[in-house]
């Protein structure tokens, strides 16, 4: 039976030189297709992978960054980060992406809204959370967050 496995010094250099330049050519693709500027691309990768560890200021900076760039996002990533928003009372953050997903035409949505306005409230920024509950469905014209939400708030 014919072993593929390197025998003498002269198979295990070659073979150790291909893998560091297969390692070195991935590096390099990795530095041409995920990187712009020095800074890591945003992808809905690096979001979930912030979002796993419950790191809430990298999920937001991702996804911000990601929003901005234009990238294609799952509604559901933005849910969860928000979300992550409201567990961990950061307002300022979770207004920033709530605007930036309406100005994507991802915004306005019960979940979005009801997650916002909890770190609102948690936060005590009262006004900023009576004018998310003063919002209202373009379509429809009713309010994406009913009465219950202030009653849980207080």
């Amino acid at each position: 039976m014919a072993s593929t496995t390197a025998t003498t010094p002269t198979d295990v250099a070659a073979l150790a030189e291909g893998e560091r330049r297969a390692m070195a050519a991935d590096d390099v693709m990795a530095e041409d297709n995920g990187r712009m500027g020095g800074v890591a691309a945003p992808t809905e990768g690096r979001i979930m992978r912030a979002l796993m560890a419950e790191s809430c200021v990298d999920a937001c900076v991702a996804l911000d960054a990601a929003l901005v760039a234009g990238v294609e996002v799952q509604p559901t990533t933005c849910a969860r980060t928000l979300q992550l928003c409201q567990k961990h009372a950061k307002a300022k953050p979770a207004l920033r992406l709530l605007k930036r997903m309406e100005e994507r035409g991802m915004g306005g949505n019960p979940v979005a809204m009801r997650c916002a306005f909890f770190a609102c409230a948690k936060r005590g920024m009262l006004r900023e959370a009576l004018e998310l509950m003063s919002r209202r469905d373009s379509t429809s014209g009713e309010r994406y967050l009913g009465k219950d939400v202030l009653v849980r708030a207080c």
